[in-house]
């Protein structure tokens, strides 16, 4: 196997980003007890390292059967984009269960049919060696293309969802999934856009790994300290400190392997270069020199060289004749003087023939474009003409792709859309001209467009059965009109490179590891053990453990922590011992305010005594206020309301009124007698509108109450609002709703789940007018559907330190949804039991029952 080994640039470049990906994903299922979005995060660094890992495989290995690369590589980029698209929906927590298994179902049936479609394909397709990327790969471009665009369609869909959950979250994590989708998009975006201009030869291949790599690097890294900075999955510092380096030193690393590398393609240039001059001067030849032949301009004819005659040539050069006869024009060109230079080229172009046309027309083009008293007419028309080649390229390999069936209707449309023009009125006047059709046509089309280069550049050639691979470079002779061509072994290329990527390598492994393991080695003393000690203090200090010292070795900053630590233990520690002192000197003093307080104890038990009475007349009047029978037609109804202390602030209500069913429910901020009084002010209001006007759109409703409650707040100086819905029922259980309160459940008959449907709004009671903020919005629940309607004090009790949550809610209506609504509320409440309650408690239940 070591003999098919050599690697190049392509090798380091598709490494770097296999390296940084095999770390993030170790990081991230480092992490314990993970998010579902951190879960997915690392299924996407998991797949899309050995994504990279086939690319290390095709371009350091040169045999044939590499070209499965591809088989690999297409296997798990669709599935990175599908991970990194389910980590964005699930950012900072699981939602939206729904919704997922659509995406998995829609982008899996993708995958899929892709897939097979691209194995089955390439399979059938031959295997050809791209030396552009000095890779091998299938003939296969109508599921490569497919599959392409499947990618795109992701990577879009992606920054999609990263605009979706910015929407829809708050705060820090709203900008933070909108950040990773766009990064995230951008850094597959623009490889996926280069690799289909490199393809088809706008852009050369290194290029596009250049930008694969770079983006990929970047916009990962990005991404991720984005992501480890707002998640709530715990991570270390260390960690953070080794993904931060080893980015910076991979992309300084891909710079200066691409220099050295470049520098490397020029010197092995020269050598080509070198060797073919001496062996046309001498008449000699090394062994590596496989073939060389001369093309002749006065009968327009290849004539074999060397191997000797009557030993047959390793490539036929009848289809790439005219690439001789354009560069020893090429060569003509730029050995004219700038005396007489456009008399020259006049007589240059006009013993050009037809085929030449194109060329012919932009040459002319340019020239009109000089000064006249331009100092190197032949360079800057060398020069431009040499720019043109990337464009031309593309053009050729677009017309290589039209269908041969029908050639010329098909290159008549494709003409208007071609990257350069210059050709258009050559190639229109050929099919005019010619008789020839299909294939033909093409390969005479083509002519036009072959390579218009200078003597000197490396050029690679195969035989048509892919069995031998040559690097050769022409010289021209434009006194006798002729051109020479020496080809040499393509493996020599790769052999003279190998040395120099092979070192890069190395290097790149020994400073993953020097990172990886030796970060944590070097920094064990001065950041690490420091760190670690600052904890285990701060546990002992939890612990009771008064006498803690932490041991301070080196005055850096965490020296200066780990001595302020030492101080303040101990006149924590001086202040306990004290303490007994201390109590004993305020006993006396405290004695003496006993009595003193005995006195005050009688008057407050008095004055509890009348306060009393009142909270429990408050208490009655908030009690009565609310409904006795919780009717609705055609509806059961399940309700209850535990406000925390005496008084509380939640609200709920059902009215009836003048044909009307209205369905209100709310939440004061705080609870108490403050809260209570706003709360009765806000049911007196609506119900004071609804039965002037029972029809009041529900966020003209709102926005009436919030004006008059606004006011009273204000008047009262106290900082106080209201988290509110209205609900106006309609036939065929439709639901009018307004307002910004908790998540609506409503629990499916039909699919036994429940889907949360999200109030929006605005607040009553912090703006003095809020109507600009207001919409309708509607539901329907279909007959055995589940309403379930509650306030935050639900959701926020807590039991060991964990809160009762939305998630738990869920799980326990989705259980007992088929059941009858006073069980459905027999449910939540009983599982709320063993929970600490700190707010007031509202639950309604309503379920449709015709």
């Amino acid at each position: 196997m070591a003999e098919y080994v050599y690697f190049n640039f392509f090798t380091i470049g598709a490494l770097i980003p296999t390296i940084f990906m095999g770390v993030l994903g170790y990081f991230f299922i480092t992490i314990k007890n993970k998010s579902t979005s951190t879960l997915y995060y690392t299924l996407f660094f998991i797949t899309l390292t050995p994504f990279f890992l086939f690319y290390v495989f095709a371009a350091g290995i040169y045999h044939p059967l590499t070209a499965y690369h591809r088989w690999g590589t297409v296997s798990s980029c669709l599935p990175v984009l599908i991970f990194m698209g389910l980590a964005v929906i699930n950012f900072p927590k699981a939602r939206f269960r729904g919704f997922q298994k659509i995406y998995l179902l829609i982008w899996g049936f993708v995958y899929l049919i892709s897939s097979f479609f691209f194995y089955y394909e390439s399979y059938h397709s031959e295997i050809v060696f791209n030396f552009s990327g000095h890779y091998w790969d299938f003939a296969a471009d109508r599921s490569s293309k497919l599959y392409g665009l499947c990618v795109i369609s992701a990577v879009f869909l992606i920054m999609v969802l990263g605009m979706w959950r910015a929407v829809l979250n708050r705060g820090t994590e709203r900008w933070a999934v909108l950040f990773m989708g766009i990064f995230i998009s951008c850094t597959f975006m623009i490889p996926g856009v280069f690799n289909f201009l490199s393809r088809d030869g706008l852009i050369d291949r290194g290029t596009y790994q250049i930008s694969q790599n770079l983006s990929t690097i970047t916009g990962t890294f990005i991404a991720s300290i984005i992501y480890i900075n707002t998640t709530k999955d715990r991570s270390t510092f260390m960690s953070k400190i080794i993904i931060s380096t080893l980015a910076t030193l991979l992309i300084l690393v891909q710079g200066f392997s691409y220099l050295t590398l470049q520098d490397q393609e020029r010197s092995f240039d020269a050598i080509l270069r070198s060797d073919t001059i001496l062996a046309i001067q001498t008449g000699t030849h090394s062994s590596d020199l496989k073939y060389m032949v001369t093309y002749s301009d006065h009968n327009r004819t290849v004539s074999q060289g060397f191997p000797e005659a009557g030993v047959q040539l390793p490539i036929s050069f009848t289809e790439v004749q005219r690439e001789f006869y354009n560069t020893l024009v090429y060569e003509k060109i730029r050995r004219l003087g700038r005396e007489n230079f456009k008399h020259d080229l006049d007589i240059i172009l006009s013993t050009t023939d037809s085929t030449f046309a194109g060329y012919a027309f932009a040459i002319r083009n340019f020239i009109n474009t000089l000064p006249a008293d331009e100092a190197d007419p032949a360079a800057r028309l060398c020069a431009y003409m040499d720019g043109i080649e990337r464009r031309t390229l593309f053009t050729m390999n677009k017309i290589r792709q039209l269908p041969d069936s029908g050639f010329a209707s098909h290159l008549e449309n494709f003409l208007p859309t071609a990257r350069i023009t210059v050709f258009n009125d050559a190639l229109s006047n050929h099919l005019k001209q010619s008789k020839s059709t299909n294939a033909q046509l093409k390969h005479e089309v083509l002519e036009y467009l072959a390579p218009f280069r200078k003597a000197g550049t490396r050029i690679y050639r195969k035989d048509p059965w892919e069995k031998n691979h040559f690097v050769s470079v022409m010289q021209a002779d434009t006194q006798n009109n002729t051109v020479i061509e020496a080809g040499y072994p393509y493996l020599n290329y790769r052999k003279y490179v190998h040395d120099t990527s092979k070192m890069y390598i190395y290097l790149l492994i020994i400073m993953v590891v020097v990172i990886v393991a030796g970060f944590p080695f070097f920094f064990w003393g001065s950041l690490v053990q420091p760190v670690r000690n600052l904890l285990s203090g701060l546990k002992e200090i939890q612990g009771g453990n008064l006498k803690v010292q932490i041991p301070v070795r080196v005055e850096d900053e965490f020296g200066y922590m780990a001595r302020n630590f030492n101080m303040m233990a101990d006149k924590i520690r001086a202040a306990t011992e004290n303490l007994e002192d201390t109590v004993m000197a305020r006993t006396e003093a405290l004695e003496a305010a006993m009595e003193e307080m005995a006195a005050m104890n009688r008057q407050l038990i008095e004055t509890k005594e009348a306060l009393w009475g009142e909270m429990q007349l408050a208490k009655k009047i908030q009690t009565v206020l609310l409904p006795r029978n919780s009717v609705l037609p055609g509806y059961d109804i399940a309700v209850s309301l535990e406000p925390v202390e005496d008084v509380g602030g939640d609200y709920y209500d059902i009215i009836s009124v003048a044909g009307h069913e209205w369905i209100v429910i709310g939440d004061v901020s705080g609870h108490g007698v403050t809260s209570g009084i706003v709360m009765m002010m806000v049911q007196t209001a609506i119900h004071t509108v609804l039965k002037g006007y029972p029809d009041t759109p529900p966020p003209e409703l709102l926005s009436i109450i919030n004006r008059t409650i606004y006011d009273n707040i204000q008047l009262m100086d106290v900082q106080k609002h209201m988290t509110i819905v209205v609900m106006t029922l309609e036939p065929d259980g439709v639901f009018n709703f307004s307002g910004l309160h908790e998540d609506i459940l409503i629990w499916r008959r039909a699919t036994g789940r429940v889907e949360k449907i999200e109030t929006n709004g605005m607040w009553i009671g912090i703006e003095p007018e809020i109507s600009g903020m207001l919409s309708v919005n509607r539901l329907k629940m279909d007959v055995g559907d589940c309403m379930v309607l509650f306030t935050d004090g639900i959701t926020e009790s807590r039991m060991n330190g964990d809160f009762f949550g939305d998630d738990r809610l869920v799980s326990i209506v989705e259980t007992a949804g088929r059941l009858s609504v006073t069980e459905i509320h027999a449910h939540v409440m009983q599982a709320l039991e063993p929970y600490l309650k700190t707010d007031d408690i509202t639950l309604l239940v309503i379920k449709r029952n015709q």
